[in-house]
């Protein structure tokens, strides 16, 4: 389990537990908006399967992936977690927070463990993240962890009827030479 003293976050092993606030969350406008791969409408079922899914990957080896739960005082806040996993290279990062969690510096703090544990566990020399050109709040959020803006793929995201720029940031570690 990963802390944050500063706001008591903790970020834990995804559970079948969870399936009630994931389902929640998968339903969510705003997560499905910003979440190009999730849909809306999901039933009990498809977010149960999902997340059976997303526990599997986990579990995994070697490593690809390796989600968490944001959890504060032990209450369900969002998922964060580690994509395209390789090892002493890279990995993609990807979070979303729940609702009424929104807009706390939660997504920061995740953020910022999430780097440190992909630093220490994977050796990383970088974590990039693809986030909407109209998500500004997880804009923000890259920002103030420290992630630079290096690409805009224009187009590259269907919302609705139209098109929106996918922006690509990323965060290099200092690789010790000793």
């Amino acid at each position: 389990m990963l802390k944050n003293l500063k706001m008591q976050i903790k970020l834990r092993a995804l559970s079948i537990s969870d399936l009630n606030e994931y389902h929640k969350a998968r339903n969510d406008p705003l997560i499905i908006k910003n979440m190009n791969f999730m849909v809306g409408n999901n039933s009990l079922e498809s977010s149960k399967k999902d997340l059976e899914a997303l526990i599997t990957k986990n579990e995994l080896k070697p490593k690809k992936y390796d989600y968490f739960v944001i959890e504060i005082k032990g209450k369900f806040t969002g998922v964060v977690g580690l994509s395209e996993i390789e090892k002493g290279n890279k990995a993609r990062v990807g979070y979303w927070v729940s609702r009424e969690f929104r807009q706390k510096g939660i997504a920061n703090q995740a953020i910022t463990l999430i780097s440190n544990y992909s630093q220490k566990e994977y050796n990383l020399k970088s974590i990039y993240a693809k986030v909407a050109e109209f998500n500004k709040i997880s804009v923000k959020s890259l920002e103030k962890s420290n992630f630079k803006l290096i690409k805009t793929i224009k187009n590259n995201r269907k919302v609705g009827e139209t098109y929106c720029d996918d922006l690509i940031f990323s965060k290099n570690f200092l690789i010790s030479t000793t």
